[in-house]
This record gives structure tokens, C-alpha cells and sequence, in this order.
């Protein structure tokens, strides 16, 4: 030892009241108490492998340290006292804020990096806030989900069927692409919306239903309505905007490729009766102007078309632009105006006959 100040020992206990320097190894069988700081260094070592001893650190509140527990072969933070990251508290941390109850906090994102990611759940798994999925869902037990769940790659369903938690109303999904939803469909926020925020389905307490977008109907048996007298309506436009058009377009062919391809078809049809109930006519209503005003005027049965394949016009005029002697068609008669101004009817056979009027 190259110097001692104040030095002596006690009860066991070695204490030094100045300062102590040594060149060699310094061996202590009892406890040794520093009041001041210390500084080491090289390396400390607590005991030897396979035989390891107890350190313990207070904090400032009664309760909060970490301890070694040699016994155990644990690291303990007592209490609720934090394993902080980063910075001193800060918001990157894991504490147990009771007993049972384990938190890892992240002040911004929390990031798990691995080939497999394994959450062993015994009840429940709790995701409060919105889910973004970029690869497979795989879902072998009961989920609920109360947020917006994102899927960019789909949710696949491995018996094709979502289930109510009563084990009840189902949604099935078959080979067909169909969906039946085998109950009532109900939204919590009325609201169906796209991923990116723009198309959407609103359904409002007065049980319409706006589809701000596109309807596409893939089915082969066309868009039903339920038993009761159905309408197909445009929106009013504003009190001081004209109405706005309703178009009834069949399906084009695409163009490009392939020559000489019909487009299709636009087929209206009046319901059908069954013995002795003739079916349905076809009615065309329109609303004729009336008097300066605001009011709405009112509609008139411009046309009929009835089960008979009568056709019946409430009054009016039947305006037919001139055109060329049409190509006959077997079994069919045409009327047409030429431009000689002359009404003509033409047989199935091609034969042209001028309609005169006495």
C-alpha cells in the first residue's frame, strides 16, 4: 500500500476518512461504506460464475429499486420504476404501473423487426386505433375489431365465412364471388367509405341510402328491389338549377381488335302476371309547363304500352324525320316519312304503299 490517510477498522467495518491509493489487490471481509463518489476503472465483478451475490439500487421514492436477485438469476425494477430509453423521462420506456399490468411506450413509433412476430393472448387482444396490414391477415380464432382496419393486400378468409360473435348472422363469401350476408347489415357511423377517403355509401335516418360514386353491379341477375312500389330517382337539383338527366345506357363493346361486334341491348319490361292477371304496361309520364311560378308542375301519362303490345299516346303529335325507303323485313310492316313529304308504309315482302288521307 504506497499511502493511508485516517485510516482504522471497526466492528468489521474498514472506513477511511481522507483518501486511500494502492497498487495491489485490495481484499475486504466485511462491509465496506463510501460516503463519497467513487470512481472504478476496470471492470467490476460481483461474485464468481455459478456463484453470484445480490445488488440492489435505490431510487428517491420508498419502494422504487433495481435488484439483482442472485437466487432467482431476475433483474427486478420494483414497484412501478421505469426501464426508460433514450433519455431520462422520456416517453420511450417500459414500466409495470401495477401488478399484473406491464407497458411498453413509444413516444412516436414502435418498431419489432422479425421473420415471425408470436403474441400469445389467453382471452383477448385489444388494438386501440386504426390497423394497417400489408401482408395476410391470418385469423384462426375470434377477432373483434372497433377501428378502420386497412388491408393493401386483402383479408383472406380460410372457411370463406365471417361470423356474428353470437355464432349467428353470417357473411359468406363463395366461389362465385358472391357475398350473403345471411342478416341486417349495420354500419355505427352510417358510413361505408373507400380506402382513400373518396367514394362512400351514407345510409341516413331517413333510410336513404347516397353512394357517392360509381355503382357496379357485377351480378348476372341485375340490381333488386324489395316488394314494395319502387322508384329509381335523381336527386332535386337547386331551386334555381335544371334538373339533372337520367341516362339508361346498355353495354358498349370495346373498341380496338376485334371487327363488327353489337353493342347490347336495352330491355324494359312490365311485370309479369300469372293466369288470368295480364302483366304490366310500360308507362311513359311527362310534366307539361304550366303558368309562371314555382311550384313544381304537375305529370300526365304521355304514353302507353300495354300487355296487348298496344301502343297508346295520350294526345300529342308523332313527329317521324324523313329518311329513305328502309330495307324490308319479313313479316314486319314499316311506316316512315320520305322527303317528297309523302307518308309511306312498306309490307314484309318490300312492297311501298303511299298512306293517303281522304
Amino acid at each position: 500500500m504506497s499511502s493511508t490517510e485516517t485510516t482504522w477498522t471497526a466492528d468489521g467495518e474498514t472506513k477511511a476518512t481522507n483518501s486511500t491509493s494502492t497498487n495491489d489487490s485490495l481484499s475486504i471481509d466485511g462491509t465496506l461504506t463510501v460516503g463519497g463518489a467513487s470512481q472504478l476503472n476496470s471492470t467490476l465483478t460481483v461474485g464468481v460464475d455459478d456463484t453470484g451475490y445480490d445488488v440492489k439500487f435505490f431510487g428517491a421514492t420508498s419502494g422504487q429499486y433495481m435488484l439483482w436477485d442472485e437466487s432467482a438469476d431476475e433483474l427486478v425494477l420494483a414497484g412501478d420504476s421505469k426501464l426508460s430509453f433514450h433519455d431520462a423521462a422520456g416517453g420511450e420506456n417500459i414500466i409495470a404501473t401495477s401488478n399484473g399490468h406491464l407497458e411498453i411506450n413509444a413516444g412516436t413509433t414502435l418498431d419489432i423487426t422479425a421473420p415471425t412476430v408470436d403474441v400469445n393472448v389467453s382471452s383477448e387482444l385489444n388494438i386501440d386505433g386504426n390497423v394497417d396490414l400489408n401482408g395476410t391477415l391470418d385469423v384462426s380464432s375470434t377477432s373483434t375489431l372497433t377501428g378502420l382496419v386497412t388491408a393493401s393486400a386483402g383479408i383472406k378468409l380460410g372457411n370463406n365465412i365471417i361470423y356474428a360473435s353470437d355464432g349467428g348472422a353470417t357473411i359468406t363469401l363463395d366461389t362465385s364471388d358472391n357475398v350473403t350476408i345471411g342478416n341486417n347489415l349495420k354500419v355505427g357511423g352510417n358510413v361505408i367509405q373507400a380506402s382513400d377517403g373518396g367514394s362512400k355509401i351514407t345510409m341516413a335516418t331517413s333510410d336513404n341510402i347516397t353512394i357517392a360514386g360509381n355503382l357496379t353491379v357485377n351480378g348476372t341477375t341485375g340490381m333488386a328491389f324489395g316488394a314494395n312500389n319502387s322508384i329509381l330517382l335523381v336527386t332535386a337539383s337547386a331551386h334555381d338549377t335544371a334538373g339533372r338527366s337520367l341516362s339508361l345506357v346498355a353495354g358498349d363493346t370495346t373498341a380496338g381488335t376485334t371487327n363488327n361486334i353489337a353493342g347490347g341491348n336495352v330491355n324494359i319490361q312490365g311485370g309479369q302476371g300469372k293466369g288470368t292477371g295480364v302483366g304490366g304496361n310500360i308507362v311513359f309520364s311527362v310534366a307539361n309547363a304550366g303558368s309562371s311560378g314555382s311550384s313544381l308542375n304537375s305529370t300526365a301519362t304521355a304514353m302507353t304500352i300495354n300487355y296487348k303490345s298496344e301502343v297508346i299516346l295520350e294526345g300529342g303529335i308523332i313527329a317521324i324525320k324523313e329518311t329513305s325507303t328502309p330495307t324490308a323485313v319479313a313479316d314486319y310492316g314499316r311506316v316512315y316519312c320520305k322527303s317528297d313529304n309523302k307518308l309511306y308504309f312498306q309490307d314484309g315482302a318490300g312492297s311501298e304503299h303511299e298512306i293517303s288521307f281522304a
